[in-house]
């Protein structure tokens, strides 16, 4: 077993050894791979990251003045009575304030929907669903959710939903935030807006824009 923190090859079937051709290049591949992605690590914990280099204040969260002219804002996870050591909250730095933006006017809820689903009576029968069609030309993220199942109450913050999205199109001239609960996005085939194919995203709770 070596120093015992790990296995040597030939350790546990006596002194052979496997040299395998394109073993080593594909190690020194994935090793390359591993290299280019940044993932932020553990959660619970600290994170920080910034579009443009030096947009981040150095040693305090809101100063008079935010690097490039920004607009520092907090966005409260957690109630401000709790102790510091469970509180939960981000710092954000934004071109516009966010009370710049204009009213919010309702539109079409397509085929996403949220739970206490009601529009309809359980069904007991077996169900199953044949593929979806291709969304048409021009179906960004948002107008591609179709959701699949649920349970428990939105107006509660309480249960979960799962959906299906496609999107052929960028979404242009609007955005998206999930006001509810964190998202989990399982890219399937060429990715999503936010990852690519062979990794997941998870967007916290009303930071996604």
């Amino acid at each position: 077993m070596g120093d015992g923190t790990g296995i040597r090859h030939g350790d546990q079937h006596g002194d052979q050894h496997v040299n395998q051709p394109g073993h080593e290049q594909g190690i020194e591949r994935a090793r390359k791979t591993a290299e280019e992605l940044v993932y932020a690590s553990g959660f619970g914990n600290e994170h920080s990251s910034e579009a443009v280099p030096g947009a981040l204040p150095i040693g305090r969260n809101s100063p008079q003045r935010a690097p490039l002219g920004l607009y520092a804002e907090q966005l409260s996870g957690s109630a401000f009575t709790e102790p510091r050591a469970t509180n939960r909250r981000s710092w954000l730095y934004r071109i516009r304030p966010s009370a710049a933006h204009p009213p919010f006017t309702r539109i079409d809820s397509g085929a996403l929907r949220g739970a206490p689903f009601t529009e309809a009576a359980p069904d007991p029968n077996r169900l199953r669903w044949d593929p979806l069609p291709e969304p048409p030309e021009g179906t960004d993220f948002l107008a591609g959710l179709w959701t699949l199942g649920g349970n428990g109450d939105a107006t509660q913050r309480a249960g979960m939903a799962i959906h299906l999205y496609a999107a052929n199109a960028p979404m242009t001239d609007r955005v998206f935030s999930d006001a509810d609960g964190e998202l989990l996005i399982v890219p399937s085939g060429a990715g999503c807006c936010c990852t690519p194919s062979s990794a997941c995203c998870a967007p916290s709770r009303g930071m996604w824009r």
